[in-house]
Parts: structure tokens; sequence; C-alpha cells
């Protein structure tokens, strides 16, 4: 008797059958994004759990995520930020955010250690233009109060200081602290990756088109798979509301640019200006300036990872006008990523049964995602 063949059409057109052998198997722990987030969630949950069956599904391995499209920041924020932070959501819950992306700086420092082309310390300044004394008088009448604060919630070696040298042209102040970092996020991504890899993690090459959460979760690729685990971890931020249609996280684009060698560089370290909506660091001899996104709102409010020409040239402006004037210096690379912002800008870890949420850094993610993915590890190996 002749037998009858039924094709999954689904399947054929995007799987193997040896890949397929990925789909039958019930995981302990399915991770969306291998973004930062995703890649220590997976290396926290393996560390408690060896054993444990962790696959981590992105359809271009976190090279779409603002993990590697960022200005290379590990930053926890510049005085006006935080002042604009205890406007927000009050002095307590501001500490805490600032006390966790300190932490966050620390986990990569530890993660990095001795890799000095990934990871370097740094002071940051936050400078004051003309446009900005307001800001800057708030700072001065509260800087007191606020290292006292500091201190109070352990960050005994941090404090906001004045500073002499503006190192900005027609600045009219300047405030430090100490111990932020930079980063190279590319290579900082595939350190995380190939330790990932090194524990067991297996990943998946497909995006993730819905999940049904609960204490069953269920993902839904869009080639038509189903995948089933035991916990489900949504970590792609900024697009949560891909998998989220009443999302509490809205997408953010941000603008960056970098510059050609500059001789007698001026700048060493990480600076931040207006409430942190614009930030430059150096790149050994390069400068690198973000932000502007402030100028347009609604408009950054997308995915797209577009170029927008207008807050392009404003950062070109700022570039040629104020921070390197007189100079002979030229555009080499500019690019967007895109962040997860919260209306409250307060990151946390949301619980849909066994389903969890990392997502909502509001330009923070490099340092929060070291700290919200062990707090996520903590909750799946109770």
């Amino acid at each position: 008797m002749p037998c009858k063949l039924f094709i999954c059409h689904q399947l054929v057109s995007m799987y193997s059958y040896w890949q397929k052998t990925l789909f039958d198997q019930n995981w302990d722990v399915l991770i969306i994004g291998a973004g930062f987030s995703g890649l220590n969630t997976a290396i926290d949950c393996i560390e408690r759990e060896p054993k444990m069956k962790v696959l981590v599904v992105d359809p271009a391995m976190g090279q779409h995520s603002a993990s590697v499209r960022n200005a290379g920041f590990a930053c926890f924020g510049s005085l006006s930020e935080f002042l604009h932070d205890v406007d927000l959501m009050g002095q307590e819950r501001a500490a805490s955010l600032l006390r966790q992306r300190n932490l966050g700086v620390a986990k990569i420092a530890h993660f990095c250690k001795g890799e000095q082309n990934v990871f370097r310390q740094c002071v940051a300044h936050e400078v004051f233009m003309p446009g900005n004394r307001a800001i800057w008088e708030k700072c001065m009448a509260q800087i007191d109060k606020v290292n006292s604060l500091l201190r109070e919630i352990g960050l005994n070696g941090q404090t906001y200081t004045i500073s002499a040298n503006t190192q900005v042209e027609n600045a009219i102040g300047s405030i430090h602290i100490k111990g932020e970092g930079q980063i190279n996020p590319e290579r900082l991504h595939h350190m995380l990756w190939q330790k990932a890899s090194a524990l067991g993690v297996q990943f998946l090459f497909d995006k993730a088109s819905n999940i049904e959460s609960g204490d069953k979760p269920v993902v839904h690729l869009s080639s038509g798979v189903e995948l089933k685990s035991r916990y489900v971890v949504n970590a792609v931020n900024g697009f949560d509301e891909s998998l989220h249609a009443h999302s509490s996280v809205k997408p953010a684009r941000a603008q960056v640019l970098i510059t050609s060698e500059v001789e007698d560089m001026p700048y060493e370290g990480n600076y931040h200006m207006d409430e942190g909506f614009y930030y430059f660091r150096n790149v050994g001899k390069r400068l690198l300036l973000g932000g502007g996104r402030n100028l347009d709102i609604d408009g950054e409010t997308t995915t797209e990872l577009l170029l927008s020409e207008p807050i392009q040239q404003h950062l070109m402006n700022l570039i040629r006008n104020e921070l390197l004037p007189g100079r002979e210096v030229s555009i080499e690379h500019q690019w967007s990523g895109i962040m997860g912002m919260r209306a409250d800008k307060h990151p946390q870890l949301e619980t849909d049964g066994n389903c969890l949420s990392l997502a909502g850094m509001s330009g923070m993610g490099v340092a929060l995602s070291f700290v919200l993915s062990e707090e996520a590890a903590n909750r799946i190996c109770k």
C-alpha cells in the first residue's frame, strides 16, 4: 500500500529535522532577546542550576538591540538627572534606582576585570551651558543634601564635586563624580555570549511574535513554531510593545555620531549635559556625542533604526560650535539605537505567572541589565 505524505510547510520552509529537536523540548527557561539583559539572565540562571535547560531566542543574536548600538556609557546618572528623578518618583525610589545603577557598573567592572579594551573606569562630568543656568543653580542648592544621601545608602566613596575646569568653552559650571565607566558594547556583548555558550545555553535565530503568559507560558515565533517552557523571560526592552499590546514601555530612539581623530583631544571620561539628554565621551582620540531626543520626543518614539537628520545636524553643530570650536574635524560615523522608556522612569521586574519581563531600562540599560537579570534568576531558581 502506498504511503501518504503530510507536509508541515511552515517547518519545511524554515527549519531542518535536526533543528526541529529544539521545538520538541520542554525548556526550563526560554529567554526572548539576546542583548545584555537576556544573556545575563541566561548566565545567572544556569550558574545557579547547571543542569537547567536554557534557550535564548533572537532574530539577529542581539545585533539590533540597544546593547550593541548604545554610546558605550556604563553610567549611573548626573546630579541634575538624579534631582529630576527625585521630582518624578520621590527621593526613596530615586535613591534606590541610583544604587541599582551603581551596583550594575560595579558588576560590569568585575566581569571585565583585566579587559581594558572592553571596560575601563573613568570620571563622569556634568557640564552646564548658559541655557542650563536654572538647572545649575538647582544643583548647587542641593549638592550637599544629595551627597549626604549617597553616604546614607552606602555610596561612601562617591560624591558629586564642583569642578573648577569645565573644559567646554562658554560653560558656566561643571560637577564630577567618580565610579562610572566606558565600555566597548560589541566586545562586552561578545564576552557575555561566549560565557553563555560555554555554560551550555542554546540559541535560536528567530523572532518571537507573541507570548501566552501564565503558569504554563508558550512563545509563538514568526515562523509559526510554538515553544513551551517552565519560565519565559521577555528581555527585549525597547521592543516590548511588539510583544505586549498594552505594554507600559515605549520605545525611544537615540541618535549617536562619532568624529575623526582630534589632535590634543580635550576630553577624557564621560560627560553629561541637560539632565542627561546629551552625553559625550572620548573614544581614544575621537569624540562621540549622542542625544537630542528632547528636540522631537514624539518623532523619536519609534523602533525604526533610522537617522533623524535634524537631530544629527543639531549634534554636529554642537560639536563644531560648543565642544570642538575652531577644530578641523569630520563626522566619521552616525547611527541610532532603541531604548525602552517608562513614564515613571523606574524599571522593574514584572511577573505574570511564570512569565517575567525585563523592560523599561529608561536609558540606563547597560548598568541595569547586570542587576535586574540577577533578580529574574532569583525568581526562577527559588
